[in-house]
């Protein structure tokens, strides 16, 4: 047997609503056209006090033990790693210089064969 809300049941609770105030009975919704519709809230079977289930605890996580031997033994093979790359020979400087000068050669021809005339000071507008 369903009661129907009385008119001023109704508003009571629309007003409690708009003021921020919780019903555990009634549940509130406003709708597109500006109009509230009030609805009860189907009662779910709560448990007491005294059978309310905790929260089951998360298991807390396994760190492993680091001992020094440990940290030592990573160090080393680090360091043996290192050693193991390949180091780049010197360079020789006199390859190196034979190298620049004969990608030079082009560009220094280029600036010899262009004469540079002085600047006179003024400039012309070419059109």
């Amino acid at each position: 047997m369903s009661a129907k809300l009385t008119q001023k049941e109704r508003q009571q609770i629309i007003l409690d609503h708009l003021s921020g105030i919780p019903n555990r009975q009634y549940e509130v919704k406003e709708l597109s056209n500006g109009t509230y519709r009030v609805s009860k809230i189907q009662s779910e079977e709560t448990p007491s006090k005294s059978e309310s289930v905790e929260p089951e605890q998360p298991k807390p996580r396994k760190r492993p033990v680091i001992t020094n031997e440990d940290i030592m033994m990573k160090l080393t093979e680090l360091y043996e790693s290192q050693n193991r790359v390949p180091q780049r020979p010197p360079i020789d400087s006199s390859i190196e210089e034979e190298t620049v000068n004969a990608l030079m050669a082009p560009i220094q021809t280029k600036q010899n064969a262009i004469p540079m005339r002085p600047s006179t000071g003024r400039r012309r507008l070419v059109l």
